[in-house]
Protein backbone atom coordinates (compact mmCIF):
# COMPACT_ATOMS: atom_id res chain seq x y z
CA UNK A 1 0.00 0.00 0.00
CA UNK A 2 2.60 2.62 1.41
CA UNK A 3 4.67 1.36 -2.16
CA UNK A 4 1.71 2.49 -4.73
CA UNK A 5 0.71 5.80 -2.69
CA UNK A 6 4.74 6.75 -2.62
CA UNK A 7 3.91 6.46 -6.37
CA UNK A 8 1.08 8.50 -6.26
CA UNK A 9 -1.08 5.32 -7.69
CA UNK A 10 -3.99 6.27 -5.82
CA UNK A 11 -5.89 3.39 -6.44
CA UNK A 12 -3.69 0.68 -5.84
CA UNK A 13 -2.62 2.07 -2.80
CA UNK A 14 -6.56 2.44 -1.95
CA UNK A 15 -6.90 -1.18 -2.91
CA UNK A 16 -4.22 -2.61 -0.68
CA UNK A 17 -3.98 -0.15 2.13
CA UNK A 18 -8.21 -1.03 2.43
CA UNK A 19 -6.98 -4.81 2.01
CA UNK A 20 -4.41 -4.55 4.94
CA UNK A 21 -6.72 -2.97 7.31
CA UNK A 22 -9.71 -5.44 6.90
CA UNK A 23 -6.94 -7.93 7.84
CA UNK A 24 -7.29 -6.42 11.93
CA UNK A 25 -3.31 -5.24 11.86
CA UNK A 26 -1.98 -3.66 15.37
CA UNK A 27 -3.61 -0.58 16.53
CA UNK A 28 -0.26 1.24 15.43
CA UNK A 29 -0.63 -0.73 12.09
CA UNK A 30 -4.42 0.35 11.81
CA UNK A 31 -3.63 4.17 12.51
CA UNK A 32 -0.52 4.17 10.10
CA UNK A 33 -2.37 2.74 7.52
CA UNK A 34 -5.69 4.78 7.66
CA UNK A 35 -3.62 8.04 7.32
CA UNK A 36 -2.59 7.03 4.15
CA UNK A 37 -5.82 5.51 3.13
CA UNK A 38 -7.32 8.96 4.02
CA UNK A 39 -4.60 10.26 2.01
CA UNK A 40 -5.17 8.44 -1.10
CA UNK A 41 -8.45 8.88 -1.13
CA UNK A 42 -8.33 12.71 -0.79
CA UNK A 43 -5.59 13.20 -3.40
CA UNK A 44 -8.58 10.53 -5.29
CA UNK A 45 -11.01 13.60 -4.24
CA UNK A 46 -12.94 10.14 -2.75
CA UNK A 47 -13.47 13.58 0.20
CA UNK A 48 -16.67 10.80 1.64
CA UNK A 49 -14.69 7.95 1.73
CA UNK A 50 -11.54 9.89 3.19
CA UNK A 51 -13.95 10.97 5.96
CA UNK A 52 -13.66 7.91 8.36
CA UNK A 53 -9.88 6.77 8.08
CA UNK A 54 -8.77 10.93 8.52
CA UNK A 55 -11.27 10.93 11.41
CA UNK A 56 -9.80 7.31 12.92
CA UNK A 57 -5.92 8.61 12.71
CA UNK A 58 -6.42 12.14 13.90
CA UNK A 59 -8.56 10.54 16.89
CA UNK A 60 -6.44 8.04 17.82
CA UNK A 61 -2.59 9.51 17.38
CA UNK A 62 -3.05 12.82 19.10
CA UNK A 63 0.91 13.00 18.79
CA UNK A 64 1.55 11.58 15.15
CA UNK A 65 3.73 14.79 13.34
CA UNK A 66 1.35 14.28 10.57
CA UNK A 67 -1.95 14.89 12.54
CA UNK A 68 -2.20 18.59 11.63
CA UNK A 69 -2.09 17.63 7.73
CA UNK A 70 -4.45 14.75 8.12
CA UNK A 71 -6.78 17.51 9.60
CA UNK A 72 -6.47 19.55 7.06
CA UNK A 73 -7.59 17.02 4.81
CA UNK A 74 -10.39 16.05 7.03
CA UNK A 75 -11.59 19.62 6.91
CA UNK A 76 -11.70 20.32 3.57
CA UNK A 77 -13.25 16.83 2.59
CA UNK A 78 -16.25 18.46 4.86
CA UNK A 79 -15.71 21.42 3.19
CA UNK A 80 -16.06 19.95 -0.46
CA UNK A 81 -19.25 17.53 0.54
CA UNK A 82 -20.63 21.33 1.88
CA UNK A 83 -20.72 20.38 5.60
CA UNK A 84 -19.22 23.42 6.93
CA UNK A 85 -20.43 23.08 10.09
CA UNK A 86 -18.06 20.08 10.94
CA UNK A 87 -14.91 21.68 8.61
CA UNK A 88 -15.28 24.09 11.03
CA UNK A 89 -14.88 21.16 14.37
Amino acid sequence: GKTAFRRSDWPEAIEQLGRFLAMSPTDDEALDASFFLGNALFQSRKYDDAIKPLTRFVEGDKKARTRDFALIMLMQSHDMLGNKDKAIE
